[in-house]
């Protein structure tokens, strides 16, 4: 009986977008000790107000600008680390992870503490667009200080993002159960502690247990 022959594997090289991000990724857990702090958000008032608006607003987007708002008063959670210094940034420059067939790809929303929630929203759909379009320019992939990637829409409860350097944290949005909604956070221990952590998640909560607010006003004038 001859000797069954196995096909051979098919290879992809790690290049362009998919080398970008293994690249990246790399970089990001070989240089900075991260720690991921998990936790339950109430959402069931951001659910019942979804319910009563005639112009729908994504949870997403209402989450983004729950993080926007708190990143806003939370100047050491927003912020980047180079060359041994941590920059506290003023202004929001917020990241949304876009997941593509080629890979993922992080458009920033810009000075995103001065957006009411229909900005936001408005900006997200825009980036999203020319994310799957290909028409991103570089600029908006860049300065940003603070990410956010939702996989909730998957299934998928609490995960472990790994940080956007030279950002130092990343927020990952897992998915709604009844009226609760998990939350991951990694931080970059060089730059922020466990409990610094935690109290920026505990406000991001209490910013959606009042979602109405976040409809009425931006986060900054």
């Amino acid at each position: 009986m001859a000797e069954e022959i196995s096909p051979a594997p098919r290879e992809t090289k790690l290049r362009g977008m998919r080398g970008a991000i293994a690249s990246a990724m790399s970089a990001s857990l070989q240089s900075a000790p991260q720690l991921t702090l998990h936790t339950e958000f109430e959402v069931g008032a951001m659910l019942a107000l979804r319910k009563t608006l005639s112009e729908k607003v994504s949870i997403n987007t209402l989450i983004l600008t729950a993080v926007a708002r708190v990143l806003a008063r939370r100047p050491d959670i927003n912020a980047t680390l180079e060359n041994g210094t941590i920059q506290h940034r003023d202004r929001v420059n917020l990241g949304f992870a876009v997941a593509l067939d080629a890979g993922l790809v992080v458009p920033v929303l810009r000075d995103a503490q001065e957006l009411s929630a229909g900005e936001l929203g408005t900006r997200v759909a825009h980036l999203t667009e020319q994310a799957r379009s290909g028409s991103l320019n570089f600029k908006d992939m860049t300065d940003g200080t603070f990410s956010v990637t939702n996989l909730g829409s998957f299934g998928i409860d609490a995960f472990t993002p790994i940080i956007n350097l030279p950002q130092v944290a990343i927020l990952g949005i897992g998915r709604v159960r009844g009226e609760v909604m998990t939350a991951s956070l990694t931080i970059d221990h060089r730059a922020i502690d466990g409990v610094p952590g935690a109290t920026f998640l505990a406000e991001v909560g209490r910013e959606l247990a009042s979602p109405a607010l976040l409809l009425a006003t931006p986060a900054m004038t």
